[in-house]
């Protein structure tokens, strides 16, 4: 696979250079840089190329392949002199280019392929539910009883089931309470019942008895 410096580099003859207006002097020589072209990568391993004005007939050469051939320039003598290329696209907020994704490895609250969006879910925003980070932004998908941005508040349905969920423990341990104390006043009653017929009955002797 070809490297981007040498996609870059074989474009080299319809790349823009200034030609002088008719022939300028001295002919075929190297001039000043022109401007930067475009970064062939968004992020990671991209490479900026820029090309040296040469002084060449435009009128005879219209084309800069054609003033290279004229001004006997080779394709490596142009490379080494008449191009100049730089590493373009660097992965923001500190992150590292992952070759083998051609994405950026980003560090722990940022995301995206350069590492140019903040993870809005990385302090947990949604009480209640699952958060999906989205552009400067965030959604909650939230709990089945829970609704609202961030999942915080209870749906009407949910306040009624809980709120008779409540109500009937509340009965059934009235109920529990009542039953105990049922039994322990059972329990009372027998017992002085079995105290009363386990007491002693005094008897009087009568005139008419001997003792």
């Amino acid at each position: 696979m070809m490297k981007p410096y040498m996609e870059l580099g074989c474009l080299f003859f319809i790349v823009f250079f200034k030609l002088g207006s008719g022939a300028c002097a001295p002919f075929c020589e190297f001039r000043d840089w022109g401007q930067w072209h475009g970064c062939n990568a968004t992020c990671g391993s991209g490479v900026q190329i820029r090309e040296r004005n040469i002084c060449c007939d435009k009128t005879r050469y219209p084309a800069l392949k054609q003033c290279l051939i004229s001004c006997n320039i080779t394709f490596s003598l142009w490379q080494a002199n008449g191009t100049e290329h730089k590493v373009c696209g660097k992965c923001q907020q500190g992150g590292t280019f992952n070759a083998d994704q051609h994405r950026c490895k980003c560090p722990l609250g940022y995301k995206g392929p350069c590492c140019e969006d903040t993870d809005d879910c990385l302090k947990q925003p949604c009480m209640f539910g699952r958060c999906t980070d989205k552009i400067n932004d965030f959604q909650c998908d939230c709990m089945v009883l829970f609704e609202g941005e961030i999942c915080n508040k209870l749906k009407p349905w949910a306040i009624a089931i809980i709120t008779l969920t409540a109500l009937a423990l509340l009965l059934v341990c009235c109920y529990f309470c009542y039953l105990m104390g049922k039994d322990e006043i059972d329990n009372e009653t027998e017992k002085g019942r079995k105290e009363r017929k386990l007491q002693p009955t005094s008897h009087k002797i009568g005139p008419t008895e001997k003792p």
